[in-house]
């Protein structure tokens, strides 16, 4: 079984390998759930997602590998992080 992530910790992981390239945008911090069925009130989507904060969902997939009699996709190798781009001198 693969390792499971929350996104907070995803979002961690890539803010702490792109900060020293210059990248500061990604955030990490987590949207409390009132604010969820706040813009529910304006936005259906948000609506659809508010019955289930709170919630932690356990995806199997074994089913489907048998019902297919052949091996899921294999995990590939992470990618190095980009090389920053070289300043340009005016």
């Amino acid at each position: 079984m693969s390792p499971q992530y929350a996104f907070a910790d995803m979002a961690g992981v890539i803010k702490d390998a792109y900060a020293p390239l210059g990248y500061k945008s990604v955030t990490s911090r987590r949207l409390p759930d009132f604010m969820v069925r706040f813009f529910g009130f304006f936005d259906k989507t948000a609506a659809d997602m508010a019955p289930m904060l709170g919630q932690h969902f356990r995806i199997d997939c074994s089913q489907v590998r048998d019902a297919r009699r052949r091996p899921g996709r294999p995990q590939l190798p992470r990618p190095p992080p980009p090389q920053p781009l070289p300043r340009c001198r005016a």
